[in-house]
């Protein structure tokens, strides 16, 4: 990983650190006034979606390590009544790259411009998704949670030949935590995990519609 991109990555992790520990020490509403981390779940729209875009990196692969690495992705989710608990699908696209120059020996000449030392890994993945929401309903709520997935990876560029390409297809996990924003905006830690080459972490930033607090029906007549 290059010093830039530690900078950008060490700024990200302050960023979500910050956000979470200020939804650990916000006030509750309560005659005590005391601080909650967890609260008991409003009530809130049934279905909610998100759309997300993120920066991570990957892990040093035949010693050379990763040139950052980014996912992209859909999450269509539906919150279980009374409870602080969303169960749900996605469908993500996560990307590494490595350069080999310098950690692999110099291509045969036959091979002339159709050899590349610049790979690029990515997966596909379509699966299922859940999270604990420890503050549902309320205008900071952070949770965690864990995405199982079936993905298609491969070496992208089949025009040139790689030091090592792969392909094909198999389970992956994402374990996540984070925090969501006025129902709106979710910043989200990760972790892609598949196979050697291809696994990143990163920070998410999501737009999410839906799932917005919901008035009680006892305050909806007592406001009538």
């Amino acid at each position: 990983m290059n010093v830039s991109f530690k900078r950008i990555a060490i700024t990200l992790v302050a960023m979500l650190s910050f956000l979470t520990v200020f939804a650990q020490t916000e006030q509750t509403q309560t005659e005590s006034n005391r601080v909650r981390f967890m609260e008991k779940p409003e009530r809130v729209w049934p279905f909610e979606a998100e759309i997300f875009y993120g920066l991570g990196t990957g892990f040093k692969y035949h010693g050379a390590n990763a040139d950052g690495g980014g996912t992209l992705g859909l999450e269509l989710r539906g919150n279980i009544k009374n409870t602080g608990w969303d169960v749900g699908a996605f469908l993500r696209y996560d990307a590494t790259g490595y350069d080999f120059t310098g950690h692999v020996s110099p291509p045969d000449s036959d091979y002339g411009m159709s050899y590349n030392l610049d790979q690029y890994q990515s997966a596909f993945s379509i699966g299922v998704v859940t999270d604990y929401n420890f503050r549902q309903g309320r205008r900071v709520n952070p949770f965690a949670g864990l995405g199982i997935g079936y993905s298609i990876y491969s070496t992208a560029g089949h025009d040139f030949m790689h030091p090592y390409e792969t392909e094909g297809c198999t389970l992956s996990f994402i374990p996540r935590f984070g925090v969501e924003l006025f129902s709106w905006v979710r910043f989200t830690g990760y972790a892609f995990i598949v196979r050697k080459g291809y696994n990143t972490v990163g920070i998410s930033l999501g737009l999410t519609i839906g799932g917005w607090h919901r008035k009680s029906k006892q305050s909806a007549q007592t406001s009538d």
